[in-house]
């Protein structure tokens, strides 16, 4: 899958629909919830639906970014800030997460992001395309 295309992982459809890079990340409901990444954050955002009849637990640290021969995780700090550390998504609701990554500045653009709708799902991958 690509940029702006479905992922489904079980009962989870996943819409990545951005992807840019940045040196801190805020909340913009409060901006004095800022952390600032070591290198460069990558941060997607994206839409996540609960398909199924139960709820479903999105933990950002089930998501991976690889790049090239790297493997990065979700920054716990910039999770907390953007409200994104857990979310419970209700069956039939979309809501919309932003997980942002630290990556060394030097970093190529592009990579596979690996979202999973619950801790012990296969997951679905989603090839990113270089930020503008």
């Amino acid at each position: 899958m690509r940029l702006g295309q479905q992922a489904v992982d079980g009962n989870v459809t996943f819409v990545v629909t951005s992807v840019d890079r940045s040196k801190t990340v805020t909340n913009p409901s409060f901006p004095f919830m800022q952390t600032t990444a070591k290198g460069t954050f990558v941060t997607a955002r994206l839409t996540i639906t609960n398909n199924g009849k139960r709820p479903e637990i999105f933990i950002a640290s089930d998501q991976k970014l690889r790049i090239d021969s790297g493997v990065y995780e979700v920054d716990p700090a910039a999770a907390l800030w953007t409200m994104t550390f857990e979310t419970v998504v209700s069956p039939g609701v979309t809501t919309m997460a932003a997980l942002s990554f630290d990556v060394p500045t030097d970093t190529p653009p592009g990579g596979i992001l690996e979202l999973h709708g619950s801790s012990n799902s296969p997951g679905a991958s989603v090839e990113l395309l270089p930020p503008k």
